[in-house]
């Protein structure tokens, strides 16, 4: 259950007008060149757009119960991946950005994104990134060809227990985040 929460405050996060993204998707790395049909493409007509994030499926899972009376604890590794493209835009025009230019721009983005998900978690009290440590780490053609990749890693903590969620700053007042994948349409 808490992976499609944490799914779906990242899809909300992305839905923002001011989140400098334009798709997400959840899913393994390759499913980045896969054109998937989801709440940022019905139909699957247009494709995956730029800037992108995706949330890797997490690899590591741990459970501890420290007391009777506290609630579980659950951490989670997590990936995410911030795509953009290089030499061209979503409608196949070129642009003029230089690689270092998009992955500057791009781990920007990253960073406030990252941190906005981080104050979503505590402001829900559903948990918060362990130690505030985040690697960054540039990547390219992962996938598909002149795109750039900043991957994101970090472990959070969860709280089980705490599945109500409360009001939030960054999401609209009076959002609630759907226990149905909000990505899959149908």
């Amino acid at each position: 259950m808490f992976a499609l929460k944490l799914s779906n405050i990242i899809n909300l996060l992305v839905q923002q007008p001011n989140s400098g993204f334009e798709y997400y998707h959840y899913g393994y790395r390759f499913d980045s060149v896969r054109e998937v049909d989801n709440n940022f493409d019905r139909g699957n007509k247009v494709g995956r757009k730029y800037p992108a994030v995706q949330m890797d499926v997490p690899d590591l899972i741990t459970s501890t119960l420290e007391t009777t009376s506290s609630p579980i604890k659950t951490t989670r590794n997590v990936r995410l991946w911030f795509d953009n493209l290089l030499d061209y835009n979503n409608q196949g025009q070129t642009t003029i950005q230089n690689i270092i230019e998009v992955q500057e721009d791009l781990y920007s983005k990253a960073r406030i994104f990252v941190a906005s998900f981080n104050k979503e978690l505590l402001n829900l009290d559903i948990g918060y990134i362990l130690t505030n440590l985040v690697t960054f780490a540039p990547r390219a053609n992962l996938g598909a060809d002149r795109t750039i990749t900043i991957e994101a890693n970090f472990t959070i903590e969860l709280y089980e227990t705490c599945i109500q969620l409360q009001d939030l700053i960054i999401l609209p007042t009076g959002t609630t985040i759907p226990n149905e994948d909000i990505e899959r349409i149908g």
